[in-house]
C-alpha cells in the first residue's frame, strides 16, 4: 500500500523561531504534515518518535548541532535512510563537505528556501525512494549538482 502524499511528514529543526515560521509557510503547498523542532538534541528526540520521511535541519544550533544531529540520527536503523537536507546560511564548503561526510542528502542557502527557491528539491527529497539516495552518496556527488 503507497503511503498518501498528505501523510506524508516533513520535520524542520532550525532554532531561528522567524526561519521557521517562514519554513512552514514555504512548504505549506507539499500538503505535508511539519513538524518543528528548536534544536538538534530536540530534532532528533521528534524523529526518533515521529518517523518523519524528510528532515531539514540547520547546522548552527544549541544543546545538539546539526552535525551531531544528523550523525545520531544515522545511527538509528529506521532512520538511517530518511533524506537530510541541511540548511545553510551561506554556502561554506567546509560545512557542506561535513554535511556530507555525516550523512546529509542536499543543502540550502537559508535565504533562498525563504524566498520560494529549493522547494522542488525539497518535493524531490521527499517522494525519493532510499535506493536512490543511497546511490547518490556512493557517487561521491549526493547534491547531484555543484555547491
Amino acid at each position: 500500500m503507497t503511503q498518501d502524499r498528505a501523510k506524508r511528514k516533513i520535520l524542520i529543526i532550525e532554532d531561528d523561531p522567524d526561519v521557521l515560521r517562514l519554513l512552514v509557510t514555504v512548504l505549506r503547498p507539499l500538503n505535508a504534515e511539519i513538524l518543528t523542532a528548536p534544536d538538534g538534541l530536540s530534532g532528533v528526540a521528534m524523529a526518533t518518535a515521529e518517523k518523519p520521511h524528510l528532515i531539514i535541519m540547520d547546522i548552527q544550533m544549541p544543546r545538539m548541532n546539526g552535525l551531531d544531529a544528523i550523525r545520531t540520527l544515522r545511527g538509528f536503523e529506521d532512520l538511517a535512510d530518511v533524506p537530510v537536507i541541511v540548511l545553510t546560511a551561506f554556502a561554506n564548503p567546509e560545512n557542506i563537505r561535513d554535511a556530507v561526510e555525516v550523512g546529509a542528502d542536499d543543502f540550502l542557502i537559508k535565504a533562498n528556501v525563504v524566498a520560494g527557491e529549493g522547494l522542488e528539491r525539497i518535493r524531490q527529497a521527499l517522494e525519493a525512494r532510499p535506493t536512490k539516495r543511497r546511490s547518490l552518496l556512493r557517487s561521491g556527488n549526493p547534491f547531484g549538482h555543484r555547491p
